[in-house]
Parts: structure tokens; sequence; C-alpha cells
């Protein structure tokens, strides 16, 4: 697994074991991550744009993942 890949699945992980309203634990935290790199031969709006599209496809894809 990449590294970034790594850290953003801790995180992601890290917030299933937050309880926003502690009287109902039913509700739980989930997370999706879209991740680009962005390197100097690309401008940087495109890997927003990039980024963007990887949420969209974790969460289209079931939702609480990490995408890149």
């Amino acid at each position: 697994m990449c590294g970034w890949r790594y850290a953003y699945d801790k995180i992601r992980k890290q917030s299933h074991q937050q309880q926003l309203v502690p009287s109902a634990p039913q509700y739980k935290v989930t997370a999706s991550l879209g991740v680009a790199l962005c390197n100097k031969s690309e401008e940087f709006s495109e890997s927003i744009k990039l980024a963007d599209m990887m949420l969209y496809k974790a969460k289209n894809n079931g939702r609480d993942q990490t995408r890149g």
C-alpha cells in the first residue's frame, strides 16, 4: 500500500471511532477521501480536479473509502 493511502486510510478508520451524538450511538462517522498528487509539471487546479473526481468515485463506489 502506498504511503499516502496508508495515512489516509488510517484517518478514515479512526473516524469510525468518533461518536458525534453520545445519546445515539447508532449514528456512525464515515469518511470518503479523494487524493491526487501534484507535481511541478501540472497545474495545481488539475490536481484539485483529479482529487475531486477521486472523491466522487469513492462515494459512488459505496462510500467510506479512499481513492486516488
